[in-house]
């Protein structure tokens, strides 16, 4: 009986070094955006500026969540480069992540629909939803 015990405790042992990470959930790393306010728009070229899509702007807030301008809010799960809106009044959009900056929204045949939402300005946990470029903290 020891050595039967001693078997199974050697086993573990050895199987413990070289034991691969795991992940928090399957598809990648869990991820965060960058806290602040998120722009869409339909890109431009050289010929034309780019045409803001306010109704799709969101604010990234803390704890996986999202704010809209009307003060709905949600959740939103980041797995590697896919990000989905899991509830609130975007549940379901899809986005795929070119940077930490810029996400592409995905249409439902899970290709991107030519739009983007970039993140604005200074990261901030307390953006004034009133306000398209809340003013910056002064220095003392």
């Amino acid at each position: 009986m020891k050595s039967r015990l001693a078997l199974i405790a050697a086993c573990l042992l050895a199987s413990a070094g070289s034991a691969v990470p795991a992940h928090a959930v399957p598809g990648g790393k869990l991820h965060t955006l960058a806290i602040g306010h998120w722009l869409c728009e339909q890109p431009g070229d050289a010929t034309k500026p780019p045409v803001r899509l306010e109704a799709d702007d969101f604010w990234a807030v803390q704890d996986s969540s999202y704010s809209l301008r009307n003060g709905e809010t949600g959740t939103y799960l980041l797995l590697a480069d896919r990000l989905v809106m899991t509830s609130g009044p975007f549940e379901g959009r899809a986005y795929a992540l070119e940077s930490a900056a810029t996400v592409h929204p995905l249409g439902s045949d899970g290709k991107e629909t030519g739009m983007r939402c970039v993140k604005s300005g200074t990261p901030s946990a307390y953006v004034d939803m009133a306000e398209t470029n809340p003013p910056l903290p002064t220095k003392n």
